[in-house]
């Protein structure tokens, strides 16, 4: 399965499935903002032991509320996203220890004691300091926190249920893998996961909504609905998830707008989106764009690389490599 929707067809309509611009989300999801949340996410805590947050104790500060509506609901007057919300580029989100714009997120760790999310290279320095101290990493701890990161998996569903009664959207994107893979003595269920994955997006983890859209957009678990799917691949990308970008750059690019293309690829490509540098790789190799807005995409990307490149994330890379690991 492609990671860009029609990338392989960039000049023309998609090979495999007829894409639809999904300009105008369903009403079921796009409420006015004074309506309560969709009916999928707003049981997501009941099967897990929790009580919905209230509104009171973790809704966002009048400043962020307005701004949010569009994470949430995503509609004007006419129930469209307006370009100039759409094309915005996010704010970089940095590793809280080593500062460092935080890498692609397979490269990160949550760590459910704290609720912090740490690069895999300050996890690894960490790591490299317990062997050099101990001789082994029995007892290894939290690299933010220094609490000790393993323990039964009752106690992390418990540390998991805590930090989603406290709204943390982070928290309800890792349950909804628990739930996804049947792990922590979960039931495996994909609906429950697709849930999840709809709250943390919610609670503005865009990586919930960007599962949300691959579910979706690829009838994982649940009837194929690609407006949905574009949708919530708009509000992942909204909320600066990179790859997101190259995804609708990819179904732009199918539908033959190679300006929209271009516009998410490049937001993507400054973020390190790999899958949107490959759109508009075959976009230049198509003859849609000149060599060198390919040779900007291209610039942009390896900048990203530098900006978040460290000794500790070298080293983490290194080791995944030697045990046979692409890093």
């Amino acid at each position: 399965m492609s990671d860009t929707p029609g990338s392989g067809n960039c000049g023309g309509g998609p090979q495999r499935r007829r894409i639809v611009r999904a300009r105008r989300p369903p009403a079921s999801l796009s409420p006015c903002p004074s309506a309560p949340p969709p009916p999928a996410a707003a049981g997501a805590l009941s099967d897990v032991g929790e009580d919905r947050p209230s509104q009171e104790a973790t809704g966002p500060a009048p400043d962020e509320a307005k701004e949010r509506d569009w994470m949430l609901f995503a509609a004007d007057a006419e129930r469209r996203i307006p370009d100039e919300v759409l094309f915005r580029e996010p704010e970089r989100e940095e590793c809280p220890l080593c500062f460092l714009p935080m890498p692609e997120e397979q490269l990160t760790s949550y760590q459910d004691c704290c609720g912090q999310v740490v690069c895999d290279g300050c996890t690894f320095g960490m790591t490299v300091a317990t062997l050099e101290r101990k001789g082994d990493v029995e007892g290894d701890a939290c690299p933010f926190c220094r609490e000790p990161v393993c323990c039964p998996d009752g106690e992390r569903l418990e540390r998991l249920k805590r930090w989603m009664k406290m709204g943390d959207g982070k928290a309800f994107r890792r349950m909804a893998f628990a739930y996804a893979n049947g792990t922590y003595g979960l039931p495996t269920s994909q609906t429950k996961a697709l849930e999840m994955h709809l709250r943390a997006g919610e609670l503005g983890c865009a990586a919930g909504y960007h599962s949300a859209a691959n579910a979706y957009f690829y009838g994982q678990g649940v009837e194929v609905d690609e407006e949905k799917g574009v949708l919530y691949w708009e509000l992942a990308a909204m909320g600066g998830f990179a790859a997101a970008r190259g995804m609708l750059g990819g179904i732009e690019a199918a539908l033959g707008d190679t300006e929209r293309a271009m516009r998410h690829c490049m937001i993507g490509v400054k973020s390190g989106s790999q899958n949107s540098l490959e759109v508009v790789k075959k976009l230049y190799m198509n003859g849609q764009v000149a060599k060198e807005e390919y040779a900007m995409a291209l610039r942009a990307y390896q900048t990203h690389r530098e900006e978040t490149r460290s000794e500790t994330r070298e080293g983490y890379a290194s080791a995944m490599r030697a045990y046979g690991y692409d890093a």
